[in-house]
Order: C-alpha cells, then sequence, then structure tokens
C-alpha cells in the first residue's frame, strides 16, 4: 500500500512535459517496490490533475494557454492525454465562455474518449478509427443550428472487446448507445462537465445534476490503450466544431487500472446464411444493398448498417438497394425498411428516389464511386424511431423488366440506421412488395404506364443538383422533430401528412383511363 500511495503520488506529477531523468526514476522506484514487497493485491488507481493554466500535460494542437485556462481558438483545436486501461472511472472539467453566440452549428463536440491501441496514431483520423472505434465515448452540445435541441448535451458510449484493429465491425458482441438531453441556454457561465463510469454504467453530468446515464451491464469497458482528448477528431467547422472563444480549465481523471478485456473464445452460433434474392414470407428480400458514406474513403465498413443522413442541406450518406426484376405491369409497390433495436438507429427516414447511371456493388461502394440518383423520388420523410418498420410507396420508381434501383436520400443531420439483408433476415432486411396488373394488354398498359409517368411528372422533385448529378436537397428539417416530415420547400411535391398513395392512385386511375381511350378508338 506504501508503494501504491507513493507511486501514484509520483506519476501523478509525471507528464507528457516531464524529462527522462523524472520518467527513469519513477521507473526505477517501481522496480524497487515489486522487488522488496511483490506485486500489489489491489488494483492500482491512477489520478491526474492538469489545471490547463499556463501550460498542459497533454499534447496541445490550437488554442492558446492563460492565467483563465486553455482557450479554443480554432474549430478543430484539441488537446490529447494518454492514460492506462481505465476498467472504471471519472474525468471532468470547467468549461466557460460557451453561449449560443458560439454555438452556431448543429454539433459542437468537446471531449472524446477511445481505443488508441493496436497501432492507431495520433492525429487520430475520424473516419475510420474513431468514427468506428471500439471504445469510442463522446460529448457532444447540440448548437443553434439544431432549434429543437439547442443547448442539450449528448453522450455516447460504446464497448466491444474485439482486440485488433480497435475499430470496424466487432467480431463478438458490442454495445453502444447515445442519448441526449439537457436543453437549455448556455449563458457563457463556468459549468463543471463530467463523466464517470465503471460497474455496467456510465453518465454524464452537467454542475452535479445527471443529464443522461447508460446501463451497459454485461459488457466491459477496458480498452489496451485508452486516449482521452478536449475536442473531437470530428470537429472540421461544418457540421461540427469546437466552441471559438471557449475556455477549459482543471481537467481532473480519476480511475481504476484493469485487465484488457477481449473477446470470448468460444465462438458464437452461426446464424445461417445470408438471404438471398427470391420470396420471404411473400416479399421479395433486396439482393443488394449498401451504404455510401461521405467521411469514408473506402467501402462502409460495417455491412449491417444502412445509415442514411445528410449535412443539414445536402445528403453524405445514402442507402442503395437492389431487388430482382419485376414480371408486368405494376399496379403498386411498397418498399419496407426496419430500423436497428439501438437506441441511436433513430432519425430522419429519408425519401426514395430512383438511381439513373452507374452500377454498384456492395464490395466496392464507395463514396467516390456511388452511382447517379435521379430526381424523381417517392415516398416521404418523417422522423422514425428505432426497431420501426417503415414504407415508402415506391410505384412509379418500378419499371418491368429491370433490377429495380433505388436509393434512400436524406439531408437530416440525424441520420436514421437500417437493417440490411446481412442482419435483417427475412424479417427486417429492405423489402419489396409488388402488386401486379392482371387482365389487360401488357403492351398496352406498358405504353400508357409511360405516359402516365410523363403526365404526372416526378413524385418528389429536388431542389437542386450537384455536377455529378448527386442529390442536393431533400427533407430540409423544420423546427424540431415534429417538422421532419416536409420535404425541402420549393419541391413542388405534397405536403407532410398527404397520403403516400395518393399520387399512385391518380397514376393508376389515368392509366385505365388512357386504356379505355385507346380501346374505343381501336374499336
Amino acid at each position: 500500500m506504501l508503494c501504491d500511495r507513493a507511486m501514484h503520488r509520483s506519476s501523478s506529477r509525471v507528464g507528457r512535459g516531464s524529462s527522462p531523468v523524472d520518467r527513469s526514476l519513477l521507473l526505477l522506484f517501481s522496480s524497487a517496490c515489486l522487488v522488496l514487497f511483490g506485486p500489489a493485491s489491489v488494483q492500482a488507481q491512477f489520478h491526474m490533475e492538469d489545471s490547463l493554466r499556463g501550460s498542459t500535460m497533454g499534447d496541445a494542437s490550437g488554442g492558446t494557454f492563460g492565467a483563465d485556462g486553455w482557450t479554443v481558438t480554432g474549430v478543430s483545436d484539441r488537446i490529447w492525454y494518454a492514460l492506462p486501461t481505465l476498467v472504471s472511472g471519472s474525468i471532468e472539467v470547467t468549461v466557460a465562455n460557451i453561449s449560443n453566440a458560439n454555438l452556431p452549428l448543429p454539433d459542437h463536440e468537446i471531449m472524446a474518449m477511445y481505443e488508441a491501441g493496436y497501432g492507431i496514431g495520433e492525429p487520430i483520423r475520424y473516419a475510420p478509427e474513431f468514427r468506428a472505434n471500439h471504445y469510442k465515448t463522446l460529448v457532444r452540445i447540440y448548437g443553434t443550428a439544431e432549434p429543437a435541441r439547442t443547448g442539450a448535451m449528448k453522450f455516447m458510449w460504446g464497448a466491444c472487446p474485439s482486440g485488433a484493429p480497435g475499430y470496424d465491425a466487432c467480431d463478438c458482441a458490442s454495445f453502444f448507445e447515445e442519448p441526449f438531453g439537457g436543453a437549455e441556454a448556455w449563458s457563457g457561465a463556468p459549468r463543471r462537465i463530467r463523466i464517470e463510469w465503471g460497474g455496467g454504467h456510465s453518465r454524464l453530468l452537467r454542475d452535479g445534476v445527471e443529464l443522461v446515464s447508460v446501463d451497459y451491464t454485461g459488457f466491459s469497458f477496458a480498452p489496451s490503450a485508452l486516449h482521452f482528448m478536449l475536442g473531437s477528431p470530428r470537429n472540421d467547422g461544418g457540421l461540427s466544431a469546437m466552441p471559438i472563444g471557449a475556455v477549459f480549465s482543471d481537467l481532473v481523471i480519476d480511475g481504476t487500472e484493469g485487465a484488457v478485456a477481449m473477446c470470448p473464445s468460444v465462438m458464437l452460433p452461426d446464424a445461417g446464411p445470408v438471404p438471398d434474392a427470391g420470396m420471404c414470407s411473400g416479399l421479395d428480400v433486396a439482393i443488394a444493398d449498401a451504404t455510401a458514406a461521405s467521411w469514408e474513403p473506402g467501402v462502409f465498413p460495417d455491412a449491417s448498417d444502412l445509415n442514411v443522413e445528410g449535412d443539414g442541406t445536402t445528403p453524405n450518406a445514402i442507402v442503395y438497394v437492389r431487388f430482382p426484376p419485376v414480371a408486368g405491369p405494376v399496379a403498386a409497390a411498397t418498399l419496407t425498411m426496419t430500423t436497428s433495436t439501438v437506441p441511436s438507429a433513430g432519425g430522419g427516414s429519408g425519401v426514395v428516389c430512383e438511381v439513373t447511371g452507374g452500377t454498384w456493388s456492395e464490395s466496392t461502394l464507395t463514396w467516390a464511386t456511388r452511382p447517379t440518383v435521379g430526381t424523381r423520388c417517392s415516398g416521404e420523410a418523417r422522423a422514425v424511431g428505432p426497431s420501426t418498420v417503415v414504407s415508402w410507396d415506391v410505384t412509379p420508381l418500378v419499371t418491368p423488366g429491370h433490377d429495380v434501383e433505388l436509393a434512400i436520400v436524406s439531408s437530416d443531420t440525424d441520420g436514421a440506421h437500417y437493417l440490411s439483408r446481412e442482419s435483417g433476415a427475412c424479417t427486417g432486411a429492405p423489402r419489396l412488395e409488388v402488386t401486379l396488373l392482371t387482365g389487360l394488354d401488357a403492351a398496352v398498359v406498358g405504353a400508357d404506364a409511360a405516359q402516365v409517368a410523363s403526365d404526372v411528372g416526378p413524385i418528389a422533385s429536388l431542389d437542386a443538383a450537384s455536377s455529378d448529378g448527386a442529390v442536393i436537397s431533400m427533407d430540409a428539417r423544420t423546427s424540431g422533430d415534429a417538422g421532419r416530415g416536409s420535404i425541402a420547400s420549393g419541391c413542388g411535391c405534397r405536403a407532410a401528412g398527404a397520403h403516400p398513395r395518393g399520387l399512385a392512385a391518380l397514376g393508376i386511375l389515368a392509366l385505365a383511363a388512357g386504356i379505355a381511350r385507346r380501346r374505343r378508338a381501336r374499336r
């Protein structure tokens, strides 16, 4: 116990700015303790204090140090700290000079913690190393561009003991939640922000008041190399940025060290083959589905997740789905997808558009190679929750005799996460229900259907398109989640709440009238 206390009293004074002599003395002292007394019988306790006044023990990039603390001067300013494997602990810091005036964006991320072992270097990249990190922790303040959430704080907490490479898909059971709460108008006054974790529970507090908590019972928080950051790898001045002028001071980190957690050696039972083309309970399941995301330079790393979202103006994650060809004239077609069970899976549903150019495959689709999304769209955008079945009427987008290629797009910054064919099986995978017209001359119906499509026009036209034909503006949010049902103003589409099959019904009536006219002419 004597060694433990002396060791941690000494280690709390030895930071990144310490001399090699100081570090050598600490190593010599620890070795002597082991020789004289043997290994400690209790878990080691870690303690670190960094006032941030005038200097820092961490590795700083940007900002200035003064008598009040560390002041943010750039959107991507950050300080990171290397920590041991803390299986439980707390981190708290005082923030001042944060008000609605310097929270202009949807997100302002002020703290992060993550797995930094297995060759993950600093500065850590946002994608994929941080975004898909196995121990991703993030504290966010919503800005004025999120009017329904301005001033609230989000707490992301994840755990995956999968080992190398420390990010991407988890090889065993994993956990991730991102609750938010505590909306208020920030005044600029000093606030004490604290996160704490241990015993299967973590929580976020502001001035001693719990805002949100996460129950991760059954999962171990024990990364191989833990790094903590004031700031975030995602802060780029676009969707997210550090609050310019914010002042951070009096950082305190406490924790209990433990062993690195690893996946159990017992193999999990095989879930069986991935569903492919063919009928599944009367519905055609997608034969291919994938996400293309602007923040991923390569193929989207999680094949089980279909993520649709935007940057507030344009889509930056598009979901593509493919179904086998339809045999004949279509009376009605409905695309159905299911959101994931995790609480963060809810968000803006997006709308469905036709894919007009280019080819794609699940194994090679990237943001740079994504096919063109057309301006003819169907369905309606609305707010959806986790474990929710979501359907769109896509009748005008299905052409007989060709693969059905659809894209789900949204400009909503609160993206939705859908189950893929890998994760959803028959009941949750993307599926297309098609009702064919019967008893009619197929050739006549096909010709008249084309004329009807020309007469009716697109279900939802887009505000603009980029030079490469990608969708620019889709379901812009109004104030609050309740307003997410309307498409961007000026697009000439139906108002929120309009019956999604209305235009399809008008098209079928017009089709029937056209067929009647042609038959009368033949007589």
